[in-house]
């Protein structure tokens, strides 16, 4: 099941790598969540904790109409379904706060025969309720099982819009080689000079 998932994900991101509903073309700037804005290490180290792929996302967002539009639909169905399920929950906990209390009070009852007798009373109006609010309690389960699935295709649709992003910055903005190597033939040359001095 875990690798038909895999392959799942990766036909998504490819398919919307091939052709992608919700991105700009080639574009020539760099997203400003990859711009390098200092050369201050305690900045750059700072910057390397937060969410890169919620920033570019997010620029994407901000640039592109119809992502914006789908980002508010899924906030505004997301706010329905907690809105549709905050009178179930309110009435589920006052009827469990209730059995509680009658379960707490039949406890008081000394009269074995009668507490017994109170007791099937409980119970049975315990079930009746809980066949009663069973085809709530089965929209619930459907609503938090929506809920889930859209999670996933959000997640899936943020990877698909920002890997494109990190490519295009993978090959237009690595870092020179020729740098590397200068940096290190300046750091042979003042080690021998070092080596000598000490000599």
């Amino acid at each position: 099941m875990k690798k038909c998932y895999m392959i799942l994900i990766t036909g998504v991101l490819f398919s919307c790598k091939q052709s992608p509903t919700y991105q700009q073309q080639e574009k020539a700037e760099t997203p400003k969540a990859l711009q390098n804005e200092t050369s201050d290490y305690s900045l750059v180290s700072k910057r390397s904790y937060e969410d890169l792929l919620e920033q570019l996302y997010q620029e994407e967002v901000d640039k592109t109409a119809s992502l914006k539009a789908l980002e508010k639909e899924i906030d505004e169905s997301e706010n329905i379904k907690s809105n549709s399920l905050n009178p179930l929950n309110e009435f589920n906990a006052k009827a469990t706060t209730y059995y509680d209390a009658a379960t707490k009070h039949l406890s008081a009852i000394r009269d074995s025969s009668i507490k017994e007798k109170i007791r099937l009373i409980i119970n049975k109006s315990q079930q009746q309720y809980s066949n009663k609010i069973e085809p709530l309690k089965s929209m619930e389960k459907l609503l938090q099982e929506e809920s889930l699935k859209l999670n996933d295709a959000h997640e899936i649709l943020k990877i698909s819009t920002t890997l494109p992003l990190m490519e295009e910055y993978f090959k237009t903005s690595q870092p020179s080689l020729q740098l590397l190597k200068e940096a290190l033939e300046k750091l042979q040359k003042t080690r021998l000079k070092t080596e000598k001095a000490g000599n």
